[in-house]
Parts: structure tokens; C-alpha cells; sequence
């Protein structure tokens, strides 16, 4: 305990103003210990939604779902109570977006989808509740609510190498991201220790 007090009071709670030069207040160490946060945080993100999705594809990949005529519910695959899986679908962004889709889904062309966000931004004449509502109208046709208990979903077949790439590449994701979250760590404990020597140097070269 007294080791982790002197360690956080010699080389995290540490101001530019405690060294001559530095007429700043800043707690560099403690405002990079946040910096790793928020990188430690995009990595457990990214490997929390590779992994959901890796589980995904292969579920779909392992039943042969490669055509609207094979698609699957969530309940078939065994995800009907997922909400990990649910939110990725519902956000439809990234591999999710490209490499699944869903029976009876009505794709917008791209003049559709540029048209709708045409209406979207020039709503005018209308009262603040009406605007809200139009604007939901327009959303629910961008982004159409998806039905878990009876949306299937499939791989398309010209899609099929893509998703097992997909798999491929992020099977070690977990390893992956707990090595990566380890090595920041590792990476900001170096600097810790090392920014003392540096801001007593920078401090030397400006008093000279």
C-alpha cells in the first residue's frame, strides 16, 4: 500500500508548476493515465464487437445461411436472447452492415437514401411536434426497426469469402485485445517513470 501511495505521489501526482520554467498547473502523468484509459477502452470496444460479430458469423457460416432461402432467425441460432448481437444489428455499422443481411429487407437505392435526407434537412412550415414526428418517419424508413422475433438473417453468397476472412482475422481477437491492453499499460508505467527525468531536463535547458 505505502508502495502504490509513494509510487502515485512521486511519478502520477506530478505538476508542470513543480518544475522552474513551467507556469502551468497541468497533472501531465495524470491527463496521460486518462489518455490510456480512453485507449484501453477502444480496445476492449473493438474486441467486445469482433467478437460479437465473429460469434455471429460463424453461427450463420456453420447452418450455410447464404441465401434468403436459408436465412435464420436469432431463435434457430440459438441468439434469440443476446443483447450484444441485437445492439450490433440494430446499428448495422461495419462488418455487420456489409457481409449480413435480412429476408424481405427493402434496400434504398442511393437516390432513395439521398432524397429521404433531402427531406430530412429542409422540413419547413411545420410546428416543432410535427417536425419531430416527420423526422421519425423519415428515420424509421433510413433505418428500419428490425423485428427480432421474425427477421432471418444470411450471409449473401458473393459475400461468403468476406465473412470467412472476417472470421479468420478476428478468431484470436480476445488474445488479441487483452495483449494489446497489457502493452499500453506497460507503455504508460514507462512514461510515469521517465517523465520526472525529462521535465527536470526540459526545466534545466529553459533556466539556463
Amino acid at each position: 500500500m505505502n508502495f502504490i501511495k509513494k509510487f502515485y505521489y512521486n511519478y502520477i501526482d506530478i505538476k508542470l508548476s513543480d518544475y522552474k520554467g513551467f507556469d502551468s498547473n497541468l497533472a501531465i502523468n495524470k491527463l496521460l493515465f486518462f489518455v490510456f484509459l480512453g485507449l484501453v477502452f477502444a480496445c476492449l470496444f473493438i474486441n467486445y464487437y469482433n467478437g460479437t460479430a465473429t460469434l455471429l458469423l460463424k453461427k450463420l457460416t456453420r447452418i450455410g445461411a447464404h441465401g434468403e432461402s436459408e436465412a435464420k432467425k436469432l431463435a434457430e441460432l440459438g441468439l434469440a436472447s443476446s443483447r450484444s448481437v441485437k445492439w450490433l444489428l440494430k446499428a448495422r455499422s461495419g462488418a455487420l452492415k456489409t457481409l449480413i443481411s435480412i429476408k424481405d429487407e427493402k434496400e434504398l437505392t442511393y437516390e432513395e437514401y439521398t432524397s429521404l435526407l433531402k427531406k430530412k434537412k429542409h422540413l419547413r412550415g411545420l410546428s416543432r411536434k410535427e417536425k419531430k414526428q416527420k423526422i421519425a418517419e423519415i428515420d424509421s424508413m433510413i433505418s428500419p426497426k428490425i423485428n427480432f422475433d421474425e427477421a432471418a438473417f444470411f450471409i449473401p453468397t458473393d459475400k461468403k469469402d468476406a465473412a470467412d476472412s472476417f472470421i479468420s482475422d478476428k478468431s484470436t481477437t480476445l488474445t488479441k485485445g487483452l495483449i494489446s491492453c497489457a502493452i499500453l499499460f506497460a507503455a504508460y508505467i514507462v512514461i510515469a517513470l521517465v517523465m520526472p527525468s525529462i521535465l527536470s531536463w526540459i526545466s534545466g535547458f529553459i533556466s539556463k
